[in-house]
């Protein structure tokens, strides 16, 4: 009865964290549809590919938010409100201090970051433009994932949800406004999304300060938060360099494909942007087995943490094969939605059959991972990704794309064979430290 209701409780609390992810991925389709509707081909290659870099950043922020996610939860589950309120402060002050060093260097070094994209030379301001504009509100992603991942730390996934919708709005309006009456173009859409989450982070702030989260948070309060920045990092480091790195694999091989010309840039460009909306299904996952697993390890219940797995499993496995289903049936009509471009159109589902594969084991994958982030074994989460990217993704990429006569599924077909590895490592893993838990319930 407990395990049938904790599936129940995994999928209403991930319905919400899917939701939001799949809006906040909405803020780069939409660039990429304002541009490809009112801008050219080559706004709509220097839009991916810039969209593309700040993942990587975007990656590196919601990996620290882990160590924020599985400190906080745990304490919470243990009703330490005093620990609870220091890890929040702890938080405030690094994830400010990233926010500022991330601004400086991505504003001096934007150039830099499009040349390391590979992109074509007659998009190369446009995307440069494109990621220096969105650099300089770094301020606003950092503190846009920090405070989803509080909030959902504490049991709460639709409020940030709620303040996602809000921002994709304004972006939305934004980037319609600034590329349409304007014609601003890459500049625009980059303006707009920065704009936008900007406004959410005040938002969710002021929120936080009238309605609270289930404690009261005094960041001017001496009460040890020094003391978590160590933790913090220890703990969400490694799921933040995995993410990066395992973030710019993917533009590493999109720019193997940026090579074969701007139509190829494009076409690989929708797609990546059709992949980012599907791959929302395992990320949510991540995160919500990560907060129940921290909620269980808090709570001294390993059984529970181990049901958590399991319905993770269940529901990511169910979802991840729909997404595939579609991916490889349909995806052609999906790319539609960026691109009206049938050359472009072509490339794209060609890539996206392949990425079907990916998704669905991806999906599994992924619940593994959360579960091994609530257990803090994030040094492995960390290895598992490094292993793959070195052994087998960039590998066979590079020789599919420079040794043998390059296709674009053949490129697309790295990120599936890293993806299976990656699955292989995480139940060998898993059974190695099936003793390490009693998984016994606190009041078995």
């Amino acid at each position: 009865m407990k395990r049938n209701r904790l599936i129940i409780d995994v999928i209403k609390f991930t319905i919400p964290v899917l939701l939001a992810l799949f809006v906040q991925a909405l803020y780069g389709a939409v660039d990429l549809w304002a541009v490809g509707t009112f801008a050219t081909t080559d706004d709509v290659s220097a839009v991916a590919i810039g969209s593309e870099f700040m993942q990587i950043i975007t990656q590196l922020v919601v990996g620290l938010t882990m160590g924020v996610t599985v400190l906080l939860a745990s304490n919470y589950a243990q009703k330490s409100e005093d620990n609870c309120q220091a890890i929040v402060k702890a938080s405030f002050g690094l994830f400010f201090v990233l926010g500022v060093v991330l601004t400086l260097l991505i504003a001096l070094f934007a150039r830099e970051g499009a040349l390391l994209m590979n992109s074509p030379l007659e998009a190369l301001e446009q995307t440069t433009a494109y990621i220096r504009v969105c650099g300089l509100g770094s301020l606003g992603i950092v503190f846009f994932n920090l405070l989803g991942s509080i909030f959902r730390a504490v049991g709460d996934s639709k409020t940030p949800f709620i303040f996602v919708c809000i921002t994709c709005v304004i972006n939305i309006i934004g980037d319609y406004v600034l590329t349409r009456f304007f014609a601003l173009g890459t500049l625009g859409v980059a303006i707009s999304t920065t704009v936008s989450q900007i406004i959410s982070v005040i938002l969710s702030l002021a929120y936080m300060s009238v309605k609270g989260i289930g404690f009261k948070v005094d960041l001017f309060k001496k009460n040890g938060s020094r003391a978590f920045v160590a933790p913090m990092v220890k703990i969400g480091f490694p799921v933040a360099l995995q993410g990066s790195v395992t973030e710019a694999s993917y533009a590493i091989v999109i720019s193997f494909a940026n090579t074969l010309g701007v139509l190829a840039s494009a076409g690989v460009g929708v797609a990546s942007k059709v992949i980012m909306f599907v791959y929302l299904v395992p990320t949510a996952f991540v995160q919500v087995i990560s907060v129940f697993t921290s909620e269980s390890v808090g709570q001294g219940d390993f059984r529970r943490a181990k049901q958590s797995l399991y319905a993770g499993l269940i529901w990511a496995g169910l979802f991840g094969f729909i997404a595939a289903f579609a991916l490889f049936f349909y995806g052609d009509l999906i790319s539609l939605i960026f691109t009206k471009d049938e050359a472009v159109i072509d490339i794209s589902w060609e890539y996206l059959k392949v990425c079907s594969i990916e998704c669905l084991v991806l999906s599994f994958v992924y619940s593994i991972l959360g579960f091994f982030n609530g257990l803090s074994r994030t040094r492995f989460v960390m290895i598992q990704g490094l292993l793959a990217i070195i052994l087998v993704k960039l590998p066979y990429a590079y020789v599919a794309t420079f040794v043998v006569e390059p296709k674009v599924y053949n490129i697309a077909l790295a990120d599936a064979l890293s993806s299976i590895f990656q699955l292989i490592l995480c139940l060998i893993y898993l059974f190695i430290i099936r003793k390490s838990y009693s998984f016994k319930s606190r009041s078995s």
